[in-house]
């Protein structure tokens, strides 16, 4: 099955994959009211962690201090640069009179940053966070058990310990600070996709298709018969743990094998395929943007949501406006935070590769 995208060191499903879920987050916030759209809601984020599990690797490391300066600047950095934006260019303002209501907006982010949010207009900062706690996490256990035996023994008890801890804070209701709760919880999916990444690599169409099959059947059983229920930005896992698990790896493994069907198939050859990896080269920049942009439609147009017409003006805005911002992140977002992106001209930044 083809692997290799046009783009040096990236690999084609894996970017459909992450088109496609960044794609499916934008149509969520819209609102869309169809039943596709909210199920695959329900598992979408999961399906983020499973493939970011099956990206992770520690071979270009060459100390702990190198991992975490890393992933500090590809994660942290653009969470605090991105909330700071947030906290800068709050539409709220505008609709402000006085200091002690200017006062409350930048109090109500404050506590959003520290909680894990980013701020009310950067909101989708969550997952970037929850993703650099998971890496770090991950990172430092592999390292305290990488010389015994057991040690896939040992990471397996990890994943289900971290989905218990996950589980436990979230029927207590506990919310501690910068999304400690889904750091657990998302640590289940992330490590179990590591651990299965080498299946992953060696996997045929045949044995894809089957398991597209299984794990979509599994997942609409947990949705319209489990009552499957997620809210991962929250960490609201519903009323059953087992049905949650098995909803979300089912949708997970869903979501990931059909991409890879979707990949062999298009071979490069249509235009869809070249939309979901420009997203996914670009995905820091379509998480948080449209949420910006569309939280200041939400402010000044609030009957935004009457009509079908009136959603679909609002999708071709972010889309169009997301993607007019990609020139100004790419020059300058993405070498601050140290990605490899060779020059390219502000024309360039728009072509499909």
């Amino acid at each position: 099955m083809p692997s290799e995208s046009a783009t040096p060191n990236r690999i084609e499903w894996i970017d459909n994959t992450k088109g496609f879920l960044l794609l499916g987050v934008i149509l969520s916030h819209i609102e869309f009211d169809n039943c596709v759209l909210k199920w695959i809601s329900l598992i979408y984020m999961q399906a983020f962690f499973w493939v970011s599990g099956l990206l992770y690797s520690e071979k270009r490391y060459v100390s702990s201090m190198s991992f975490v300066k890393s992933k500090t600047k590809s994660l942290l950095v653009p969470y605090v640069l991105f909330s700071l934006m947030g906290f800068l260019l709050d539409p709220r303002y505008f609709l402000m009179d006085g200091i002690e209501n200017i006062l409350f907006v930048f109090i109500d982010n404050v506590l959003l940053f520290v909680k894990g949010w980013g701020t009310r207009s950067t909101g989708t900062l969550w997952f970037i966070i929850t993703l650099w706690g998971v890496n770090m996490l991950y990172f430092f256990f592999r390292k305290s058990v990488r010389h015994l035996k057991i040690e896939k023994v040992l990471s397996v008890y990890y994943a289900f310990i971290m989905l218990i801890m996950g589980w436990l804070f979230y029927r207590y209701n506990w919310f501690p600070l910068f999304h400690i709760d889904t750091v657990c919880s998302a640590s289940f999916f992330f490590v179990i996709a590591h651990m299965s990444c080498d299946m992953w690599k060696n996997m045929n169409l045949l044995k894809c298709l089957g398991i597209c099959v299984i794990s979509f059947i599994l997942c609409i059983w947990s949705i319209l018969y489990g009552g499957l229920y997620a809210a991962f930005f929250c960490n609201n896992l519903g009323s059953s743990l087992f049905v949650y698990v098995c909803g979300s790896i089912s949708g997970a493994v869903a979501i990931v094998t059909a991409s890879r069907i979707f990949t062999e198939i298009n071979n490069n050859k249509y235009v869809l395929g070249r939309i979901m990896r420009y997203i996914a080269n670009n995905g820091i920049t379509f998480l948080v943007i449209h949420i910006y942009i569309l939280v200041i439609i939400k402010t000044f147009w609030q009957s935004w949501r009457e009509s079908l017409l009136n959603q679909l003006i609002v999708l071709f805005l972010i889309m169009l406006l997301t993607t007019m911002s990609v020139p100004l992140f790419e020059m300058k977002l993405y070498r601050m935070i140290g990605k490899d992106r060779p020059k390219r001209s502000w024309l360039e930044c728009f072509k499909f590769n």
